[in-house]
């Protein structure tokens, strides 16, 4: 893993650099690795045929525009629909579709510094079952797993994931049920939405590392750091990347 102890915390561009591009598409992960942010994440869902593809939602809607389910559509058809975000972006980038895991991971091959978060989503894990999930996944980031992790909402994802991979939750909330559960999983990492934090105090303590997202401000995520937190997570990379403090790290 290459997260080190410094006096900056890494950085994580949330589905790519998806503040300038459509999210969780190669443009937007390759962008994020451009700008010299080395942590990634994304998220998988199944397509009908179960291949496993870049996609955050359950509903076509909102980053292809079209009508439909992820889990409806057959590998062929994703791989020809635009994942564009129209709402966001027009008809700028409506030659960029849904990509696949394979694709992804040859794109990590290329940058051989790149570690990869790689978020499990419920919706498939409900319609296809966890292990035909995992098994499907698993053999495709093979290639570069020391360079990935295995997260999810779903601690059931932790569990069936092999214990020599990475494996991190995320959690819906921060109170003292879920400090009992991250105490009893001991993940590698634990993430959160700062909107799920109180405003003040160390984050729990713990054999993981904590990534806290979704803050575009630099200056949070660096009080946030002061918190615990190895690792912030953005969709904002570019406000990190030109961000003096952060030059060393990014050049």
């Amino acid at each position: 893993m290459h997260m080190t102890e410094t006096s900056l915390p890494d950085i994580v561009a949330h589905r790519g650099n998806a503040a300038d591009f459509p999210e969780n598409t190669l443009p937007a992960i390759e962008s994020a690795l451009q700008l010299g942010i080395r942590h990634v994440e994304f998220d998988i869902q199944l397509t009908a045929d179960a291949k496993p593809v870049l996609f955050h939602d359950q509903e076509l809607k909102r980053t292809t525009g079209r009508p439909g389910k992820i889990m409806d559509l057959p590998w062929q058809a994703a791989r020809r629909t635009p994942a564009h975000e129209p709402k966001r972006f027009g008809d700028r980038y409506e030659r960029v579709t849904i990509p696949s895991l394979e694709q992804a991971v040859a794109l990590l091959q290329d940058w051989p510094e790149a570690f990869a978060f790689v978020e499990i989503k419920k919706e498939s894990v409900h319609s296809f079952g966890i292990q035909r999930v995992i098994g499907t996944v698993l053999p495709l980031i093979a290639g570069v797993h020391k360079r990935c992790a295995i997260i999810s909402f779903e601690a059931e994802v932790f569990q069936a994931t092999p214990p020599d991979l990475a494996r991190g939750l995320v959690l819906r909330g921060y109170d003292d049920q879920r400090r009992e559960e991250v105490q009893a999983l001991e993940p590698d990492f634990v993430f959160v939405n700062f909107r799920r934090l109180p405003d003040k105090g160390a984050l729990w303590p713990g054999r993981w590392r904590w990534c806290v997202y979704d803050i575009p401000d630099p200056d949070r995520g660096l009080a946030l750091h002061q918190r615990g937190a190895r690792l912030i997570e953005t969709a904002a990379v570019r406000n990190y990347a030109d961000d003096p403090r952060f030059a060393e790290r990014h050049r």
